[in-house]
């Protein structure tokens, strides 16, 4: 039986939300151009995965997370930069937020404004979405 690489950084990911995505796939491209040691998890699709490693399901989806080959849950920007840190293109980014200051000021801006915001439209979104749904649900059954 083969076993994974120690060095693995597995990201967690909310693929239901339409701009995560998107920044995900890039990351994806650019890893896989580089053969950076990266797994990915969509939490909408695997919600185990999250459970697995004492994640609740919201706080999957209102930030990224990234578990080690230890087992060590990262979230947040410690998880973007470990996760940058291995996709070459990027590394200088992962770089610039280990400096003193910058660090915990991009930390307090993705946790307070930027995953807040993004978690908030997307929730707006598919709640809309259901909404739409279920009311042309409701009216095909009328019709019948």
């Amino acid at each position: 039986m083969a076993s994974e690489n120690t060095n693995t950084l597995t990201v967690c990911y909310n693929g239901s939300c339409p701009i995560c995505s998107r920044e995900i796939n890039q990351y994806k491209r650019m890893a896989a151009a580089s053969n950076a040691d990266l797994k990915w998890v969509d939490v909408t699709d695997d919600q185990d995965y999250a459970r697995s490693h004492n994640l609740d399901f919201r706080t999957s989806l209102r930030r990224l997370h990234a578990v080690d080959g230890d087992g060590k849950v990262l979230s947040g920007v410690t998880a973007f930069t470990e996760m940058w840190q291995r996709i070459p293109k990027l590394a200088w980014i992962a770089t610039i937020l280990r400096w003193p200051i910058v660090g915990p000021v991009a930390e307090f801006v993705y946790e307070r404004v930027l995953a807040p915001i993004l978690f908030a439209w997307n929730i707006r979104r598919l709640n809309k979405r259901s909404a739409t749904t279920e009311g042309a649900a409701e009216s095909e059954s009328s019709i019948t």
